[in-house]
């Protein structure tokens, strides 16, 4: 099973608590936003899926695929 995760970035307002909660998963680009840095393995999927309860405006999605 995998995650998909990704950060609406109509939603976003670059606040980075992904990228505290979960530094290894979000990063800060060069232009602001918020982007998932690597493919969720199942350490990562973790921290990705906390990440997204922390976010202030939602704008984080987590959905496992098979």
């Amino acid at each position: 099973m995998t995650e998909r995760v990704h950060v609406d970035h109509r939603r976003c307002r670059r606040h980075a608590l992904c990228v505290i909660v979960a530094p290894d998963v979000f990063a800060r680009g060069g232009d602001g936003r918020m982007h998932v840095t690597q493919p969720a393995n199942a350490d990562a999927a973790a921290r990705a899926r906390e990440a997204e309860r922390y976010c202030p405006l939602q704008a984080i999605d987590t959905e496992r695929r098979r």
